[in-house]
């Protein structure tokens, strides 16, 4: 469960950065590990990734937002580890 935690994370450092496809990406993964081991959010957690999730999906256009979506239910857990690792990006300043 904490790897979904850790991808809704990311979800959110990708929405905030202006990365609505990765973020749409980790925030799909996350939705998908939980639905396959059952695990629901609270409803504070929900409503923040539902907020994000509709955001990251206004910024782009319905198709590209679809595709996305689409593209990460198919994706294994290793493959959306894998996915994020390679796709997330920290400032250089992150770590003093």
């Amino acid at each position: 469960m904490s790897i979904a935690f850790l991808l809704e994370d990311m979800g959110c450092l990708a929405a905030q950065s202006g990365t609505p496809k990765l973020a749409l990406h980790l925030i799909g993964a996350a939705s998908t590990l939980r639905k396959s081991i059952n695990i629901r959010l609270s409803e504070l957690e929900q409503k923040k990734v539902d907020q994000l999730h509709s955001s990251a999906r206004n910024s782009i256009n319905e198709s590209e937002a679809s595709t996305a979506w689409s593209q990460v239910a198919a994706m294994t857990l290793d493959e959306a580890v894998e996915y994020a690792y390679n796709n997330i990006s920290l400032p250089t300043d992150f770590f003093p």
